[in-house]
């Protein structure tokens, strides 16, 4: 089994045919501080998603410079990362475990996002302006933007998967009993609310 579940033997199961009103859902979503932190890292996720499908190939083509081989400087130390976070995940992760790693895994997030944007061209300016001659030849020459990318690429892929999969476990699993559909509709629907704002 991919994520090790833990079920509850005393939580009720709904009977069929029996509806779950809209009230309980939100008041779940809104009172527990797990679920609370589960709504917003899944949200977290959609946004950062679909601005990088949107942003990638301009990022590779005006900020990295390196060309129609440069998408492999971002893709393959983004795959890793979510290798690593899926095999740290099937062995670890748990209920009690999950509140952490959506914390672990958003800060990973936003530090690899942080990273892409600001750091590399941070490194320049600084090699540029107060670095002896050889270090700013040595700067350009090595690509800094591409060395730091391939660290952030890691982190962000590490930090998606596992907040994607702390989250939905949390929801699935503390759920009220039936409404684990609806809790997901939900959260969904405020996801792709904040990505048309």
């Amino acid at each position: 089994e991919m994520i090790r579940r833990r079920v509850d033997a005393s939580r009720p199961t709904a009977a069929s045919g029996v509806t779950v009103p809209f009230r309980t859902v939100a008041r779940f979503l809104l009172m527990d501080g797990r679920a609370f932190y589960a709504v917003v890292a899944l949200t977290l996720c959609g946004i950062i998603s679909r601005v990088l499908v949107v942003s990638l190939p301009a990022y590779i083509r005006d900020e990295i410079h390196l060309g129609s081989g440069g998408a492999l400087f971002i893709l393959v130390p983004g795959v890793l990362g979510i290798a690593a976070g899926l095999v740290w995940a099937s062995r670890r992760l748990t209920l009690d475990r999950a509140p952490a790693a959506m914390r672990t895994a958003s800060l990973l997030l936003l530090a690899g996002l942080f990273t892409l944007v600001f750091v590399d061209h941070g490194v320049t300016l600084a090699a540029q302006n107060t670095m002896p001659e050889p270090v700013r030849h040595a700067e350009a020459w090595l690509n800094t933007t591409a060395t730091v990318v391939i660290p952030a690429s890691f982190a962000g892929g590490l930090g998606m998967i596992l907040a994607l999969m702390s989250a939905r476990l949390v929801l699935t699993e503390l759920a009220p009993a039936g409404a684990q559909g609806r809790v997901h509709a939900v959260q969904l629907a405020i996801t792709e609310s904040f990505l048309i704002i």
